[in-house]
C-alpha cells in the first residue's frame, strides 16, 4: 500500500520537453526554477506557482558571499507546512548543483587566484543535498516531487551510457534510491532511434539509466496525471489518509537520524565510537534508554540529534585535530 506521494526523476537533452511534460502534473503545484526558465512554458498553466531563489548574504570575517541554499531550505520549510499542494517540483536540478558547487569553492577558497572544486568541496555539497533530500521527501505531503535533471554520457569499456547529470557521482545514487520512477526523456534532435518526447521507464536498448518500482507502464507519453492512475495510486490515497505512522516509516526516521550523525562525525573527524558514545551520554543526560530512542516523538528525537551534534563538536575539539571548528550551527540549520 503507498504510505507516500510519488518520487520522480525525468532527466533528458535540452528540447526533449522535460519543463512542458509539468503541465500535466497535479494541481495545484509549485516549481522551483533554477534556470529561469520555466515561466515561459508554463506561464499559461493555471494553478502553477513559480518559486525563484534569490542567494542570501552571508557575512563571514569581514567577507560577504552567497548563499542559494539557505534560501531554498526557507521556502521549502514554508512550502510543506501547505496541506493543498500536489505536486512539487525542482526545474533545473543540475544547474542549482553547479551554481551551490561554485558558492562552497568561493566560501572556502576566498580569494584564491585559481580556484578548483577539491574533495571538501564535493564532500559538503554530497551532505547538504542528501540531508536537504531525505528530510524534505519524507516531510512534504504532496502527491507528486519531480526531480528535472540535464543527462550526462557515462563512457567505459561497455560503451557510452545516459545517466542523469547529478554531481557528484554519490549524491546522484543516494537520488536514485529515494525515487520510484527515473524517465528518460527523448530527444527529438538526439535520439532518433526513439519516439521523441516519450518517458522511457526501463533500458530498453542499453543507452540510458531509468528505474520503475511500479513495474508498468514501460514508457508513456507524457502526462503525469495519467501516470499516477496507472500506478494506482490515486486509488489508494484516500484509504492512506485514515492509516496512522507505521512501524517502518517510524524506523526510516531513527535511521535517517543515525545516518547524519555519522556523516556529521566523518566530516569532524571523529570514530564510528565515539559518535555512539556521544548519542549514549546525551540519552543518559536526557533519562532515555538507547532503546527508548523509537518510541520519541519527532519533535523529541529531532532535540536529541542536535544536542547529539553538540556534544560530538566538544569532543573534536578536545582531540585538538582542528577539524571540531566546523560551523555546528550551520550544519544542524540544514536539517528541514
Amino acid at each position: 500500500m503507498q504510505k507516500r506521494g510519488v518520487r520522480m526523476l525525468v532527466y533528458g537533452y535540452a528540447g526533449s520537453g522535460k519543463t512542458t511534460l509539468l503541465k500535466t502534473a497535479p494541481k495545484p503545484m509549485v516549481v522551483f526554477d533554477f534556470e529561469g526558465g520555466a515561466d515561459r512554458i508554463l506561464a499559461d498553466t493555471d494553478g502553477v506557482t513559480l518559486q525563484l531563489i534569490v542567494p542570501q548574504i552571508v557575512e563571514r570575517e569581514g567577507k560577504v558571499f552567497q548563499d542559494s541554499f539557505r534560501s531554498l531550505r526557507a521556502a521549502l520549510k514554508e512550502i510543506t507546512k501547505r496541506q493543498d499542494i500536489k505536486t512539487l517540483a525542482f526545474d533545473g536540478f543540475s544547474t542549482y548543483l553547479r551554481k551551490r558547487l561554485l558558492e562552497i569553492v568561493n566560501f572556502r577558497q576566498g580569494d584564491a587566484y585559481y580556484k578548483r572544486p577539491e574533495y571538501q568541496d564535493w564532500f559538503q555539497l554530497q551532505l547538504e543535498m542528501d540531508n536537504f533530500v531525505s528530510q524534505f521527501l519524507y516531510s512534504t505531503p504532496s502527491d507528486l516531487v519531480i526531480f528535472i535533471a540535464h543527462r550526462r554520457i557515462n563512457k567505459d569499456e561497455h560503451g557510452a551510457l545516459y545517466v542523469p547529470d547529478i554531481m557528484p557521482r554519490k549524491l546522484m545514487d543516494n537520488l536514485v534510491g529515494y525515487m520510484d520512477i527515473v524517465a528518460y526523456a527523448a530527444s527529438p534532435d538526439m535520439d532518433i532511434d526513439l519516439e521523441p518526447y516519450r518517458l522511457y521507464l526501463t533500458s530498453h536498448n542499453q543507452r540510458f539509466f531509468a528505474k520503475n518500482r511500479f513495474g508498468t507502464p514501460q514508457d508513456f507519453e507524457p502526462d503525469l496525471t495519467e501516470l499516477l492512475k496507472q500506478i494506482g495510486f490515486t486509488e489508494q490515497k484516500e484509504a492512506n489518509k485514515k492509516q496512522g505512522k507505521s512501524e517502518t516509516q517510524k524506523n526510516g526516521e531513527v535511521n535517517r537520524m543515525w545516518k547524519r550523525l555519522m556523516d556529521y562525525g566523518k566530516l569532524i573527524g571523529l570514530t564510528e565510537d565515539e559518535v555512539k558514545e556521544a548519542f549514549v551520554t546525551v540519552c543518559q543526560e536526557e533519562g532515555y534508554s538507547p532503546s527508548d530512542v523509537k518510541a520519541l516523538e519527532k519533535s523529541k528525537l529531532t532535540e536529541l540529534e542536535k544536542r547529539t551534534m553538540e556534544v560530538m563538536a566538544e569532543v573534536a575539539v578536545s582531540k585538538g585535530s582542528g577539524q571540531g571548528t566546523v560551523d555546528t550551527e550551520e550544519f544542524l540549520d540544514s536539517l528541514i
